[in-house]
This record gives structure tokens, C-alpha cells and sequence, in this order.
């Protein structure tokens, strides 16, 4: 007995399972296709027949009828306006008898023998007017056979015009008889391809759709978010690899989420938080404080001098310096307090939980580690200073914009009185940035 091998593979699985599924399918599409067009290809002869040869039956009809009226006039009496109507349409009919062909057409024989039957009645009939009308007169018994003949062609016609819609009728019903013939042999085809693909579908869903399901969950979860998911069931198919892939993916994703968070909110050169999360930070602490009537403390810090610094040893020194300064920031600072860089060589503190006395003590105390901070640039030491303006919650505003302004100006004053200094802001100095 041969052994047949496992299906490891999910390729091969699947190949096989579509396999399965769509050659019943396809086997249908094509039959269906095949028997579709030969009906239709019968509808289209039914609808050529009608143009082929009923329009020109109609048109015959029409000048026979209006010729059979003109026989006074044209071939008794001879008006030239008749004359000239009557041999117009002559010439119609006998066009309209040249584009009917019963055996090009593949009409019954009895159409046939009675399409030939009326062309040689028309045939008389222009032979017996063109008799007359070459005559000066004509016996006036002449018409009346004239239009005898007419008529009778005109009872031909419309017998042959009846003939035609009965074949046409027919035609018609044998095409929809075959159409419902189709339409059953290819609901039986659909019955066994869905019995087929049902299983097939059975098959896959068990060894690919499962594990596909979960890699979309697992993908839905780390979508919204929760980066700590991973796929647990790993299959022995290249769906497992898949999702161990993924797991990787997911790890080195968490990972630079955490470096874009951290980018996203730090200083790139100091490491400090940067202007936009003080701003956050600050309103959130403003928040806290307000709801527990809490207070909190705000210093603005700006390096003194340092324009002097880059215009003499370059933007890479002013750079160190900024680096030493945040460095004595943040080495001088409680756990719970936030240190910033605001922007150019100015500082922001967050000091929750502490009045204002105590922050002013805080400031001189990181105004004093900055100024003992030996900056190395090139062969040359730079002592470093630092100006501070300090603001409190409540006493100094009650929005973030206030408390800033009102550090910034005591800041202004700092600087303005000789820098290296600490200066609480004065909620009753005469400027509008007092007002809380």
C-alpha cells in the first residue's frame, strides 16, 4: 500500500482546498457560458428574422396598397403627378421583393413556395402596367383586372406576413424551452459544486482560517492599542510563521513606540521634557491643585550671558553648556518635580506641593549648584549663571497663562537687576501680568 504523505504544507493545502472549491465552479461557469450562447445566438436569429423579413413584407403591403389606389390615375388616365408615384413606388416593391430570400433565410418550404408564388404575381402585375402605361389609352377593363391583381397579391402578402410571426412564435418557444433546459442543468452543476466547495471549506477552516482568525484578532488588538497582545497558537504550517513573525513585529513595534513616546516628549539635547509637555504637565498640575486646594510653585530659568557663550566658542559649546545646566536642573530637583526646556537657553520647573517661600529657597538652591558648575569648553573653564523668576499658585494667578507670565516678568526682573538671581514674582506690581 503507498503511503500518502501529510499535508505540512500550507501551500499545498490550500492550492488543493481551492482546487477543490473551484473546479466545479469553473466547470460550471464554462458549460454555462457555452449553453447561454447557443441560446442566445438562437434569440438573435429569431430577431434578424424579424427585421430580415417582416420590415420588408410591411413595406410591400404599404406600396401594393397605395399603387392599387393609383391604377386610375396613372395607367387609365394617365396623370403625369400619378405616373410618377405609381413608377416610384413600382421600383420600391421591386427592391422590397429583391431583400426577400426564404431559402437564404432558412424559412419553411411552404414560406418559401408562397414568397415565390407573390413575386411572380408582382411580376404580372408590372408587366400588365408598364403594357398600359406605354399605350396613349387604355380600355377602362384593364384597371379593374389591374387592381383584381393587387389584390390578390395583397392577400398573399398578408397571408406570408402571418406565416412569418406564426415561425417566429415558434422559433421563440423552442429557444425558451432550451433556455429552462440549461437553466436546470445548471442548477444541478451549482448543487454538487456547493456540496463540494462546503467541504473543501470545512477542510480549510480547520487547518487556515482558524489561525488566520486569530492573527486578525491579534492584529485588531494591537491596532487598538494594546501592544502587549501576542498570538499564542503558533501552527506547524507557514501560518505559524507567520504569526511568530508577527510576535516580533508587535516586540520591535513596542519598542519604538516607547522610543517615539519618549521623543515625542523630551528634549532631544538636554533630555529634559520639552515646551509642549510643560504645558500639559502644567495644567494638569493646575487641576490637581485647584480640586484639593493644593498649592504649587512655577520657575522660569534663563542662562545668563548666553549669546556671549555661542558668539565666542560656537553653537557646539553653547549646546554643552545647555546639556551641564539641565544636567544641575534635574540632579537638584525632587522625584515628584518636572524640569523642561521652554526654548533657547530659558528653563521651566513644575514644583508641586510647596508655597512660595519654599520655592524661592528651591531656586537658590539650583541658582547655587549651576553657579559651582565648572562648563570645560575647549582649554578655556566657563562659569555658568542663571536668572530665575518664581511664581505660586494661588497667590501669583489662577491659569496657566497667568502663572507664566507672572514668572516671566519676575524673570525680566531678575535679569534686569544684575542676573544670578532669584526673584519672586509681585501679584501688586502695576502691569496687567499680575492680574490673577
Amino acid at each position: 500500500m503507498i503511503p500518502i504523505p501529510r499535508l505540512r504544507s500550507l501551500r499545498t493545502r490550500l492550492v488543493l482546498g481551492t482546487g477543490a472549491m473551484l473546479l466545479p465552479l469553473l466547470t460550471l461557469a464554462v458549460v454555462g457560458y457555452l449553453l447561454f450562447q447557443s441560446v442566445t445566438v438562437g434569440m438573435d436569429q429569431v430577431v434578424n428574422r424579424v427585421f430580415n423579413q417582416l420590415v420588408p413584407v410591411a413595406e410591400l403591403n404599404a406600396a401594393v396598397q397605395r399603387n392599387r389606389y393609383l391604377v386610375g390615375d396613372a395607367v387609365i388616365r394617365h396623370k403625369p403627378a400619378a405616373v410618377e408615384e405609381y413608377g416610384a413606388l413600382t421600383e420600391k416593391i421591386d427592391n422590397a421583393f429583391g431583400r426577400l430570400d426564404g431559402k437564404e433565410t432558412g424559412l419553411r418550404t411552404d414560406l418559401v413556395r408562397d414568397l415565390e408564388h407573390a413575386r411572380a404575381t408582382w411580376h404580372h402585375i408590372a408587366r400588365a402596367g408598364s403594357e398600359h402605361l406605354a399605350q396613349s389609352s387604355t380600355p377602362p377593363g384593364a384597371a379593374d383586372s389591374i387592381r383584381s391583381s393587387y389584390g390578390t397579391l395583397a392577400q398573399e402578402l398578408r397571408h406570408i406576413h402571418t406565416d412569418i410571426l406564426q415561425e417566429i412564435a415558434f422559433q421563440r418557444t423552442q429557444a425558451r424551452r432550451a433556455q429552462r433546459h440549461v437553466i436546470v442543468l445548471i442548477g444541478a452543476m451549482a448543487l454538487v459544486g456547493l456540496l463540494v466547495a462546503i467541504a473543501a471549506a470545512v477542510v480549510l477552516a480547520r487547518t487556515i482560517l482558524t489561525p488566520l482568525a486569530d492573527l486578525n484578532r491579534a492584529a485588531e488588538r494591537f491596532g487598538a492599542g494594546d501592544l502587549q497582545f501576542r498570538v499564542e497558537r503558533l501552527p506547524r504550517h507557514e501560518l505559524g510563521r507567520v504569526a511568530r513573525t508577527f510576535n516580533d513585529m508587535a516586540d520591535t513595534i513596542e519598542r519604538h513606540q516607547l522610543s517615539l513616546q519618549h521623543m515625542a516628549i523630551r528634549d532631544a539635547l538636554t533630555g529634559l521634557y520639552n515646551r509642549r509637555e510643560f504645558k500639559a504637565r502644567l495644567g494638569v498640575e493646575l487641576e490637581r491643585a485647584r480640586r484639593y486646594s493644593h498649592p504649587f510653585a512655577v520657575l522660569l530659568i534663563d542662562i545668563d550671558h548666553f549669546k556671549a557663550v555661542n558668539d565666542t566658542y560656537g553653537h557646539p559649546a553653547g549646546d554643552q553648556v545647555l546639556i551641564a545646566v539641565a544636567g544641575a536642573l534635574h540632579g537638584g530637583m525632587r522625584p515628584v518635580d518636572t524640569a523642561a526646556r521652554y526654548g533657547g537657553e530659558e528653563f521651566a520647573v513644575i514644583l508641586p506641593e510647596i508655597r512660595a517661600e519654599a520655592a524661592v529657597a528651591m531656586a537658590e538652591r539650583l541658582r547655587e549648584q549651576v553657579a559651582a558648575l565648572p562648563v570645560g569648553l575647549g582649554a578655556d573653564e566657563v562659569r555658568v549663571t542663571i536668572s530665575i523668576g518664581v511664581a505660586a499658585f494661588p497667590q501669583h494667578g489662577g491659569r496657566t497663562d497667568t502663572l507664566m507670565q507672572q514668572a516671566d516678568q519676575a524673570l525680566y526682573a531678575a535679569k534686569g537687576s544684575g542676573r544670578d538671581r532669584v526673584v519672586l514674582a509681585d501679584p501688586d506690581a502695576d502691569s496687567p501680568l499680575a492680574a490673577g
